[in-house]
């Protein structure tokens, strides 16, 4: 979750992790493969006044940030400059996603609006004012033509952008909704929640699909591969967990509703990751009479 910056200022860049961050080795440490000044930043886009808390970055030369100080910055990722500013009226933006037919922004507020910009003529289009509580997600349809929010009020929202008009509402979790995603089919939206769960939701029947235990905390993030077959999904227990859908296969090319007796989505079985090996001896003077076959791992 993210933290009020310091009244002094952000800290300067460095190289190395504060120490709450830095590994402590085994399976989960990580070391630089580069050189730190291969890491510099290419550009450093300043004109935000508070914490910056989402970014969108739908075409090469296009990239907008949402912010706390209620305003979300379009910026030109090739000159590193801004060219316009969204203005919500100071009321922080949470999150924010981009719509490129048609071309929208939605932002999620701390004044528990979900609000579209014309990405065009830069003008607040329209406001949804259904939560109660922050906004802390959104995400367009991969059609476009639907947008998803998820709010601390616990619930999860899905408007009609033809129409203006609430679809559909699930009442999702037993705290925050952290992140949503939309599988690429369009008829499926995942969620995470600091209930520690995923959920799973079947967009054309109106219902939850499934509940997915897995994290010990938090969970924060979520996301499909590209051809939805897996999903992704991240919490405060510092595990990245993949999971291998399965009711994919199911779906038709109109999905009129799924099997009852579908597989649950399962941990995928990624290639296992090897135990370390001792160190190498030095070989001996005189060759072995024989060889000795080495055991497979």
């Amino acid at each position: 979750l993210l933290s009020r910056p310091p009244a002094d200022g952000v800290p300067a860049a460095s190289s190395e992790p504060p120490p709450s961050k830095r590994a402590r080795g085994g399976a989960s440490a990580v070391t630089a493969a580069v050189a730190p000044e291969e890491l510099a930043a290419a550009a450093q886009l300043c004109g935000h006044t508070d914490c910056v808390s989402a970014l969108a970055w739908p075409t090469a030369a296009l990239l907008y940030s949402a912010s706390w100080d209620g305003t979300v910055r379009e910026w030109d990722a090739a000159v590193g400059a801004a060219t316009a500013t969204l203005s919500s009226s100071g009321k922080a933006a949470l999150c924010l996603d981009v719509s490129l037919s048609p071309a929208t922004v939605a932002t999620g507020h701390s004044d528990h609006q979900l609000r579209l910009w014309d990405a065009r003529s830069r003008a607040c289009s329209h406001t949804f004012f259904d939560h109660s509580d922050n906004v802390g997600c959104c995400a367009f349809s991969p059609e476009g033509n639907c947008v998803a929010s998820g709010s601390a009020d616990r619930s999860i929202k899905l408007w009609d952008l033809r129409t203006l008009q609430l679809l559909q509402h699930y009442d999702a979790h037993g705290d925050e909704v952290h992140r949503i995603a939309f599988h690429p089919s369009g008829s499926f939206l995942l969620s995470a929640s600091a209930d520690c769960t995923l959920k799973l939701w079947d967009l054309c029947e109106g219902r939850l699909f499934y509940t997915i235990h897995g994290h010990e905390a938090s969970a924060n993030g979520c996301a499909f591969s590209p051809a939805g077959d897996f999903f992704a999904t991240a919490a405060s227990d510092r595990h990245v967990m993949v999971w291998r859908t399965n009711f994919d296969r199911l779906l038709p090319a109109e999905h009129k509703g799924l099997a009852l007796d579908a597989d649950p989505p399962a941990v995928a079985a990624l290639p296992p990751q090897l135990p370390p090996q001792p160190p190498q001896l030095p070989p001996p003077r005189e060759p072995p009479a024989s060889a000795t076959e080495c055991s497979s791992v």
